[in-house]
């Protein structure tokens, strides 16, 4: 009898659950978080699918790769690129924050345009020197373990001077550190 009763309240309790939740995500809008475009036709963002199959195909590797590569002295032969990539402000191409570790042990988090996603400019940020010269796309070297640039860019954020967020591990402090930039440059510690 018990096990009737709990039975049947779970069940009356997870039909308000569900009823609530499906009424308030159907009216909401998708919310825009790469740019104007839609990369993929999922469930969500399409209502109705008349005559539509959806096929599958694996990803094919680039025969190029790898896309980006060490090949200015600040960055060494080992590059990271789990970092960051963001579409650019203007929807043209891209923007990635990676890191470097060269022969001489000192990370560096680097910067880098692309059009197509294949083909990558390192822009001279002249910002962190390196060599006697700020002719490079360095964009924060505080020691020799500073990796992992996770950057998001936030256009609502009420202070333009926050406009791009950082956080990033540090590897003598053993945490994450955290960041904030108008330009995505320029980063202000927490």
């Amino acid at each position: 009898m018990v096990t009737k009763r709990k039975r049947r309240r779970f069940c009356s309790l997870l039909a308000v659950v569900l009823s609530a939740a499906s009424s308030t995500t159907a009216g909401e809008p998708l919310s825009d978080l790469t740019g104007p475009w839609q990369l993929l036709v999922d469930d969500y963002a399409v209502e109705q699918k008349p005559n539509l199959v959806r096929t599958y195909h694996p990803f094919q590797k680039y025969a190029g790769n790898p896309v980006i590569v060490g090949d200015k002295p600040w960055e060494g032969p080992i590059i990271y690129v789990y970092g960051t990539v963001l579409p650019n402000e203007t929807h043209t191409g891209y923007r990635i924050w990676y890191h470097a570790l060269p022969p001489d042990g000192g990370y560096r988090l680097l910067y880098a345009t692309s059009s197509d996603g294949i083909t990558w400019t390192k822009p001279n940020l002249n910002i962190v020197s390196f060599g006697g010269s700020t002719n490079n796309n360095i964009f924060i070297q505080r020691n020799n373990r500073e990796h992992i640039p996770s950057v998001i860019h936030t256009p609502w954020e009420a202070d333009p001077q926050r406009h791009y967020k950082l956080i990033n591990y540090n590897g003598p402090l053993g945490g994450f550190l955290g960041a904030f930039s108008a330009d995505g440059f320029h980063f202000t510690d927490e």
